[in-house]
Order: C-alpha cells, then structure tokens, then sequence
C-alpha cells in the first residue's frame, strides 16, 4: 500500500473527536501531547479541525518525530544505598575504561536493567544476587550512605517496574541486586567478552558525551590537528584515548616540520 505524503497547508477530512462529526483539516505544525499527559512532541505536521482548532489526526510520517520525542523524555530514579554500592559501581566503571566517569555508571545499570527485564538474563539470577548481597554487603547501623540518582528514559524506568512486579522486590532491593550482579560479572569473574563489549560502549557513550557538551572532536578536519594546550579553557578534566594511531602518525609528521604556529583558538597548523 502507497503511503501519501502530506505538506503543510494541505486539506483533508476527518471525524473530530471535540465536534462529534465530519469536518474538513488543514496541515499545520502543532506541538502534539502524548495520550499519557506526561510530555509532547513538538512541531510536528498534523491535522487540525478548521472548526475548532483542535488537532484530529497525525499523519504516518510523523510517527518518526513522535517516537523520538517520547525516547527524549527522561523519568528519575533514586535510591538511598549503603556506600558500598556505589564504591562498587563506580570500580566497575574504571575497570571497564579508566577514562570513564561516574556518569558511566547510569549506562551499566541501565544495560543490566534491561536485560533482566528482556529475559536476556534469567530472573532466578537477579534474585540469587539479592540473597548473595544482603548476606555480602551486611547493613550495620550507622554505615555511610549514598545517593543514587539518575534519569533515564520511560522504557528503562518500565524494566524497572517489570522486575519489581515479577520478582516482588522494591525498587531499591532491584537496585542492589543489578549492582551485585555488575560486581560479580565485571569485578569478581571478569568475564573477557562482556568487558571487551563494555569497554566498546564505554568509548561510544564517552565520545557522545563529549559531543552533546560542545568538547572539542579529536579528528582530522582540513588537513590540521588541533592539540589541546592552555589556552582551550573548555577542554575536560579527561579526554578518551581516541585513535591512538593517527595521534602517534600526526605527532612523527609534527617533528619532521621545521616551523609551526599556534593560532589565536590553541590549534597547531600543520601544513
């Protein structure tokens, strides 16, 4: 079946839920609400009753833009833990890439959480780490406690509601039993595929991070390299080691040139 296109401007029927009957459309670019109340996709072409003024229909090829709005939008989750939990996350993190930080440890979890809740991993196995971590992690009165905060999008906090539901545990016993789980698999076991697997993640989830935050991209554009120095004063705190071996070739070509200079951005120009 042929799909139509529509553009903006153009007319159409359709039955109008806020009039009760036929009534004649135009396309127009609306913010469109999610049947849920809980946020919007925004500027996207719809059909818009030409009596009321109310949108009627959204055509197919907007479901694209609708689908991306709903993945934007982000759910918070927290949970109080016992120092230790997150002493272990974060060892996980730096053992899967060093240059990583904390923020890698939202994607861990999130990884581990959907894949327990996919059936990737066997529930039976999530419960087993729940009874393995109260009897490891003993919780004395007293003990130091930290805050785990993250915000992920509406599929990720629905695996976390999936394994509440099926495994009878709260959202904060769900929590430690992943963390135990990611302690046993990356710490403990070590296993050589699922770190070189994190490890690839890591790099990919690190580069996107720099991009999102405007960081310069180490990559070759118009025959020069700029080399970080004092006077870039966004660069930050930790930088991947991304294409080690087009660094290692740029920098033997660097001392072969007699003159180079920097110019006013911190960029050495390589001619």
């Amino acid at each position: 079946m042929k799909m139509k296109l529509y553009e903006e401007g153009e007319r159409s029927k359709a039955i109008c839920g806020h009039c009760k009957r036929l009534v004649g459309t135009t396309f127009r670019r609306r913010d469109v609400p999610f049947s849920d109340g809980k946020g919007q996709a925004r500027n996207i072409l719809a059909a818009v009753c030409d009596l009321c003024d109310e949108v009627v229909a959204v055509p197919a090829q907007s479901t694209p833009a609708i689908r991306e709005a709903r993945h934007k939008e982000v759910r918070p989750i927290e949970a109080q833990l016992p120092a230790i939990y997150l002493d272990v996350l974060d060892l996980a993190a730096f053992m899967i890439d060093s240059a990583s930080s904390t923020e890698f440890r939202k994607v861990l979890m999130t990884l581990y959480l959907h894949r327990f809740a996919s059936g990737e991993y066997p529930r039976a196995r999530l419960i087993k780490a729940h009874q393995s971590a109260i009897e490891r992690f003993k919780e004395r009165r007293g003990v130091a406690r930290r805050r785990l905060s993250m915000k992920v999008t509406p599929r990720i906090a629905e695996d976390l509601k999936t394994l509440m539901h099926e495994t009878t545990l709260s959202q904060t016993e769900v929590i430690k039993s992943v963390i135990y789980q990611i302690q046993s698999d990356v710490i403990e076991a070590q296993k050589p595929a699922l770190l070189k697997e994190l490890g690839a993640l890591s790099v990919i989830y690190t580069r996107s991070a720099l991009r999102a935050h405007g960081e310069p991209r180490h990559f070759r554009q118009r025959g020069w390299l700029q080399v970080p120095c004092r006077r870039s004063p966004s660069l930050p705190p930790q930088l991947p080691p991304l294409l080690p071996n087009l660094f290692e070739r740029r920098a033997r070509r660097a001392r072969l040139l007699r003159h180079a200079d920097l110019d006013h951005r911190g960029a050495l120009h390589l001619q």
